[in-house]
């Protein structure tokens, strides 16, 4: 398990570096290192916490609510402590708007993808065993 857990914070963190790192090349005023900063902490708590709340519940409406949850949290407060965004209300409750509505929506077509790609897999799998 501290292996997948390693491995996977690791492909969370190194993803979200090469963004940063596409994204600065197209613009070099969107490189700031304290940005960064923020962004792989943000990366690596949403990682985390997703790693073992996918780990230790099975329920997928469980996860999605305790993902959502800490997606809004994290966008929320480590701005604020990075000190990249000041205090707003409307801006808060719209970021938390914003992630609690797209957020459950990908994970629903996500699932939808998944099942059906499991579905024509289990296809061919019967095909070849006939």
């Amino acid at each position: 398990m501290l292996k997948r857990y390693i491995k996977n914070v690791l492909i969370s963190l190194g993803c979200g570096a090469l963004v940063f790192f596409m994204a600065s090349l197209g613009d070099k005023e969107v490189f700031d290192i304290n940005f960064f900063r923020m962004l792989e902490t943000m990366l690596f708590i949403v990682g985390s916490a997703g790693f073992f709340i996918y780990e230790f519940s099975k329920n997928a409406i469980l996860n999605g609510v305790l993902q959502t949850f800490v997606m809004v949290i994290t966008a929320v407060i480590v701005p604020m402590a990075f000190g990249i965004v000041e205090y707003n209300l409307w801006g808060i409750l719209s970021t938390i708007g914003a992630i609690a509505i797209l957020y459950p929506t990908i994970l629903f077509i996500v699932s939808k993808i998944q099942k059906n790609n499991l579905k024509k897999i289990n296809e061919k799998l019967s095909k070849n065993r006939e």
